[in-house]
C-alpha cells in the first residue's frame, strides 16, 4: 500500500503559544464601561495571565481581552448578525455623523430646577464597597 498519499480532512492546526486574544492589532478608541464585580475580577486575573505570557503592559492585556471577547460576541450572535444584514442598518449607518458621539458624565449635568422633583442617586450594590 502506497503511504505517499495526504490523509484526507483538514490539517491540524499549529499548537499556539500565545494568548489567543493577541491575534489582532488595531486603531484604538477609549471607551469606558461599568462591569459586574466578578466579571471585573475575571477580567483583571485573565488580563494578568496575557500580560505575563505576551510581556506587555497591564492596559493592553487588557484592552486585547476585551477587545477579543466583544468580536466574539459579536461574530457569534445570529440575531445581531441578522439585523446587521438586512437593509435598515445600512441606511441608518450612512445617515449617521461621523463623529463619536459622548454622553454626558452625572457630574456634568445642569443643576436641578427649584420645585422640581430629586433625582434619584445610584446607590452601590451590596458588599461593592
Amino acid at each position: 500500500m502506497d503511504n505517499s498519499r495526504r490523509k484526507p480532512g483538514r490539517p491540524k492546526a499549529a499548537q499556539r503559544t500565545m494568548p489567543l486574544v493577541l491575534e489582532d492589532d488595531s486603531t484604538l478608541t477609549k471607551v469606558e464601561l461599568a462591569l459586574p464585580a466578578a466579571t471585573a475580577a475575571a477580567l483583571t486575573e485573565y488580563a494578568a495571565w496575557v500580560q505575563e505570557r505576551a510581556k506587555m503592559t497591564a492596559d493592553a492585556a487588557v484592552t486585547a481581552t476585551a477587545d477579543f471577547a466583544l468580536r466574539q460576541i459579536f461574530r457569534r450572535d445570529r440575531l445581531w448578525q441578522e439585523h446587521r444584514k438586512s437593509p435598515a442598518p445600512r441606511e441608518a449607518a450612512a445617515a449617521a455623523p461621523t463623529q463619536p458621539i459622548q454622553t454626558p458624565s452625572p457630574a456634568s449635568l445642569p443643576p436641578p430646577v427649584p420645585g422640581s422633583r430629586p433625582v434619584p442617586t445610584p446607590t452601590p450594590a451590596p458588599g461593592t464597597r
